[in-house]
Formats: structure tokens, sequence, C-alpha cells
């Protein structure tokens, strides 16, 4: 039960705000000025702006996302943390705490079933599998990154799609061999 509260939630946030922000490249895949990244998305994604607010500090969480269907959920995640909370931290520390931040959050209805370190040039992530604890047909897998203390998780939530080893592979950053 808890796997479909989670599941109305992402559903809910991904709901379409529109943006000038997103385009579409000669090749079809969706890139965001604003968070500098390309994916193939096997759609047009929509963006979400969520307020978020730590201590003093104000910060947006940008949610590039596209629900096909049931229960199919492709994400880009992006977040630009304020320099007060992170002016200490280590880009390897921010990508840690972003994966544990993650794993604790989701803790109750998922279990760790992957983890491995995965690169985008010179830039370091950690590639997950979470399965769920109840007697679902799905999975939540990604991949998260921290470039210039920028944090980024590249997600898929749901049943098994042919579409999500393309999206996962063709995730970069916009500097990196990409389309403008």
């Amino acid at each position: 039960m808890r796997y479909l509260y989670f599941f109305l939630f992402v559903v809910l946030v991904s709901c379409n705000e529109g943006s000038e922000d997103i385009y579409r490249t000669t090749s079809g895949e969706y890139a965001s000025k604003k968070a500098g990244f390309v994916a193939k998305f096997p759609g047009e994604p929509s963006l979400s702006v969520i307020e978020n607010k730590l201590g003093y500090e104000k910060f947006d969480i940008l949610l590039y996302s596209l629900t096909l269907g049931n229960y199919k959920i492709y994400r880009v995640e992006y977040l630009d943390y304020p320099e007060s909370l992170i002016k200490n931290k280590t880009s390897e520390e921010l990508l840690n705490e972003g994966f544990e931040n993650l794993k604790n959050s989701i803790s109750d209805d998922f279990d760790l079933d992957f983890k491995e370190p995965v690169e985008i040039g010179e830039d370091k992530g950690i590639y997950f599998v979470f399965t769920p604890k109840e007697e679902v047909p799905a999975l939540f897998l990604g991949k998260i990154f921290v470039k210039n203390k920028k944090h980024y998780t590249v997600s898929y939530l749901g049943k098994t799609d042919g579409n999500v080893d393309a999206f996962m592979k063709s995730f970069r950053f916009l500097n990196q061999n990409s389309e403008h």
C-alpha cells in the first residue's frame, strides 16, 4: 500500500507546469537550458518546480518528468544547492549524502538491490536499483551525479519498459557531446 502512496506522490509532483526551458534537440532528445542536461525521454517531459527550504535557505528542485500509461515514470531531478549549505563539502560527500537521503526516504517501501559507481566523463555518480518490498511488478532505478556542486538524479519508476535503457544511457551534461 505504501508503494501506491509513493507512486501517487510521484505522479502528482509530475504534473505539467510547462516551460520554455525544455527543448527538443535535432536528434529527438530533450534538453534543459537551466539544468544543463540532455536525455532521451520517450516523449516530451514536463517541468515541475518544488520550492524547498532547509533551515533559513530556500531553493528550488526542478523535476523534468514524463509519465507513460500506468506505472511508467521517467524523471530527471535537478537541484542547485545554496552555497551556505555546501561550502565545506566535496562533490563526493554531496553525492554520497544525496544517495543516502534517497535511500532513507524510500526505505519503508523499497529495498536496495544494486549499487555501483558510474561516470560521465570525469563526473562521478552512483547507479542504483531498488525493488519494492510488496509484491508489485515494478522497480525504481537511476543514477545520481553531482557536477559543480549541482545535484542530478536520473530515474525510472515503474513496470519494465523497453525505453528505460536508452533513457538511462542517454543522460549527459550539455557541455559533453551534445546538441544545443
